[in-house]
């Protein structure tokens, strides 16, 4: 089938949505397109969507670190085979020629280690050794380990008490203290209107003397 040569399609990807824009057009000889790579962690979901003209499916898989070469299904984790549809990740072409998949990583049947790895479209089911004499595009994925938890602890910060409070011991600059009140002297206590006792004695002695004289006369 005669095909028209046109330029390698361009590639977006958002970090934010992790979502990658991948073309498939036909051209005079056969071709590959890397798109700039996406950054994630095994698990999260990446949508993954693009054209396709002149396809009603695309069919994707997966090459990377500890995978088999010809790759594996991003749906189920199992080897491709060229020519079995039934072993790669298919996807249907909208009427519109446009297609869209969400990856989700932490469903697909198997672990990934950290690196780099990377997506295949084509448009029939060939296994990464095949894809020769076919039209292709390519994503590259970056799995990274998990973001770590950061703790940051400030130095402790002592606040300064309002002037007229206590804080710890000893004196509060802005407070004064009271001059402690004088103790009051105890006076004796002097009843009025009668003479002391003591000084009577004297005169009661010479009054009796005097009488016992008169006695005696």
């Amino acid at each position: 089938m005669p095909m028209n040569r046109s330029p390698c399609p361009l590639s977006r990807v958002s970090l934010r949505v992790l979502f990658a824009i991948l073309l498939l057009t036909p051209a005079a000889i056969p071709f590959a397109c890397l798109a700039q790579p996406v950054y994630a962690v095994f698990g999260q979901d990446i949508p993954l969507g693009g054209t396709a003209p002149g396809s009603d499916t695309v069919y994707l898989f997966l090459t990377g670190p500890n995978l088999p070469s010809g790759g594996i299904s991003l749906d189920g984790g199992t080897p491709v085979a060229t020519g079995d549809s039934s072993t790669f990740t298919r996807v249907e072409v909208q009427t519109d020629t446009t297609w869209t998949y969400t990856w989700r990583t932490g469903s697909m049947g198997r672990i990934l280690d950290q690196g780099t790895y990377v997506v295949y479209i084509v448009q029939q089911p060939l296994a990464r050794p095949d894809l020769d004499d076919s039209n292709y595009a390519t994503q590259p994925v970056v799995f990274g380990g998990p973001v770590e938890t950061v703790t940051i602890t400030l130095p402790e910060t002592t606040v300064p008490a309002p002037a007229g409070t206590t804080q710890g011991t000893g004196p509060v600059p802005g407070m004064q203290t009271p001059a402690p009140n004088p103790s009051t002297p105890v006076s004796a206590t002097t009843t009025t209107g009668s003479l002391p006792l003591l000084p009577l004695l004297p005169l009661a002695a010479t009054a009796l003397a005097a009488l016992a004289a008169r006695y005696r006369r």
